[in-house]
């Protein structure tokens, strides 16, 4: 747990978090695609933060992202089109300002 004492116990820094993502309908299925932004941390600054998926029907799927440094892509196959996804929506984790931006 040494990385966890480093940023929250012995740092001062309290990060911004924005994700922007993209919905991909390829041929092999459909793909959520985007980045993640870390703002007012180190570059090593690392934290896994919880993402929701939410469907038609009601339905919601969860899941984490790692964001490590400044700036992360990630990319996931998904079962069907996502109406909505939202970066950490229930504020589980610590930081100034979280922000989700869908194209």
């Amino acid at each position: 747990l040494d990385w966890f004492f480093k940023q929250w116990v012995y740092s001062t820094d309290l990060p911004s978090y924005q994700l922007e993502y993209t919905i991909k309908n390829q041929p092999d299925g459909i793909y959520a695609a985007g980045v993640v932004k870390q703002e007012n941390v180190g570059a090593d600054w690392s934290m896994v933060l919880p993402v929701v998926l939410s469907f038609d029907g009601g339905q919601e799927a969860r899941t984490t992202l790692r964001a490590v440094g400044p700036s992360t892509t990630f990319e996931f196959k998904l079962p069907a089109a996502p109406k909505k996804i939202e970066l950490d929506p229930f504020s589980w984790v610590l930081s100034e300002k979280t922000t989700t931006r869908g194209k």
